[in-house]
């Protein structure tokens, strides 16, 4: 089986130039969803035009770190994923690949020739060079507004009406936080640019919101788009069309999507990116606003009545999703036997807040991780074994099972590096812990703790209900502020 090369560098990664984001209601761009986006001025349309979705000085200065290897703190979520010994999403391994589409990198060149060539170029400061300013699309994404019934524990404002509203009632919304509004100017630029420089490279078009099925905008964007690939012949092998949803839109809206299934796949091949990580109460819970039997019911139908669309899975692990991870693999399996499907599982974790990061939890969460690393590793021997995966075979029984099987492996992989890095975490149960990095521990469960139990007051859940793992951490949370104000008093009264 091949596996990812080793990285060879310290910063560089292809989604600076491979994957733009156009953030539709927000007049604003990125390069790579885990980045922040820049926002797109008035200036910035006069001098740049149509290119300012590639060419804003912002992303050339990006870039020009990058090929130094220099890092740069708008990447800090990779940044923080590797420094804690897990492997970040970063890519480096597609860098030359991507970038040899567009001539930058040369025929039989490697990633060291590349960057020895180019930083000589670069070295004198240059800002304008190709390599700079060029887009090589790989994967283009729009954010739509956030307009979304969902108030994920991990979401924000940003990306959830509801939240938003949520906060604002409380008093606790985002000083940098506007309501969302369209540019009927930037968006005729966007298009524009995308019929130049995205729709003969783009493998993926991507929609997130809110929550995409539910927004009007969405449907529009995906009829220009149709019109805009329609200009030239079908490809042989088609782009990807993906969504990222909640699968729980009002019914009139999903019905309206599932309508448009067929209208798109003479130009794409659908992909529906699910979001959910866990089951029942505790999915309602850790992604409030689930309403999971409705869920349920649309993940089944899309698996049964449109074979042509991929699903995918998209589990945000969080703290709270740790413990049940077995149970919700497991739901999964039985979804791949029920229909004999493929379901890829996206590596994807919370890192900001940080109380919510799987990283934070106690040693004791690594537990259910290493069962469910056990038991995807077990799944994919059965499947396909690793003594036979490389043999040839056009059978499309076993094609599949070896395809089921990587994703099994590759996402036990993934696992095993949170986990280990979870097992360097105190314990929840530990009887007088001390320390530094026992006192930072606590202070993140506090802050878990106290944030958890505002909402839950305003909403009458209870995160122990739900979550009942939890119940550990809490009494520790409570034991640790206990302690912090008796030291406080004793401190005082000397």
């Amino acid at each position: 089986m091949s596996q990812k090369a080793a990285l060879q560098t310290q910063a560089l990664c292809v989604f600076r130039w491979s994957y733009p984001i156009f953030y539709m209601f927000d007049r604003a761009m990125a390069y790579c969803c885990r980045t922040e986006s820049q926002p797109i001025t008035d200036s910035d349309i006069q001098q740049y035009g149509a290119k300012v979705f590639s060419e804003k000085m912002f992303f050339r200065e990006r870039r020009r770190e990058m090929i130094f290897d220099q890092r740069h703190k708008d990447c800090h979520s990779c940044w923080s994923i590797e420094d804690s010994g897990v492997k970040s999403p970063r890519l480096e391994d597609f860098f030359t690949t991507q970038l040899r589409k567009v001539g930058e990198v040369r025929p039989q060149e490697n990633l060291t020739e590349f960057l020895r060539r180019s930083r000589d170029r670069l070295v004198s400061g240059q800002i304008d060079d190709s390599l700079l300013t060029t887009a090589a699309v790989d994967i283009l994404e729009i954010v739509l507004s956030n307009a979304c019934g969902f108030k994920c524990v991990y979401c924000n404002e940003f990306y959830s009406s509801s939240w938003a509203a949520e906060k604002r009632a409380a008093q606790r919304l985002h000083a940098n936080y506007r309501d969302k509004s369209r540019d009927p100017q930037l968006e005729a630029l966007f298009y524009e640019w995308v019929e130049a420089n995205a729709r003969d490279l783009v493998k993926r078009l991507g929609y997130i919101g809110g929550e995409p099925i539910a927004i009007e905008a969405f449907y529009e964007s995906l009829e220009r788009m149709r019109e805009i690939f329609e200009k030239v012949p079908a490809r042989a092998r088609k782009p990807e069309l993906c969504i990222t949803t909640n699968l729980c839109p009002p019914d009139q809206q999903f019905e309206r999507f599932t309508q448009m299934i067929p209208k798109m796949e003479t130009r794409f091949r659908w992909v529906v990116q699910v979001s959910m990580e866990s089951l029942g109460p505790r999915a309602e819970y850790i992604r409030y606003g689930t309403n999971w039997p409705k869920l349920e019911r649309n993940l089944h139908r899309l698996l049964r009545d449109f074979p042509n669309v991929e699903v995918v899975i998209l589990p945000t692990l969080n703290l709270l999703a740790l413990p049940s991870l077995p149970e919700f693999l497991s739901y999964l399996r039985d979804l791949h036997r029920q229909y004999g499907c493929s379901l890829e599982l996206v590596q994807n974790m919370v890192t900001l807040p940080r109380a919510l990061s799987p990283l934070s939890a106690p040693k004791e969460f690594a537990v259910p991780l290493r069962r469910s690393i056990a038991m995807l590793t077990e799944w994919a021997e059965e499947l396909a074994p690793v003594a036979q995966f490389d043999q040839p075979s056009e059978n499309e029984v076993v094609l599949r099972s070896r395809m089921q099987a990587s994703h099994w492996r590759s996402y036990a992989k993934y696992l095993d590096g949170v986990a280990q890095r979870i097992e360097m975490n105190p314990s929840a149960n530990a009887a007088s812990p001390t320390g530094n990095s026992h006192d930072q521990q606590l202070q993140l469960w506090r802050e878990l703790r106290q944030e958890l139990e505002f909402w839950d007051l305003r909403r009458g859940t209870s995160a122990v209900k739900a979550i009942p793992e939890l119940a550990e951490i809490w009494r520790v949370a409570q034991d640790g502020r206990r302690s912090m104000e008796s030291g406080a008093d004793k401190g005082a009264n000397r």
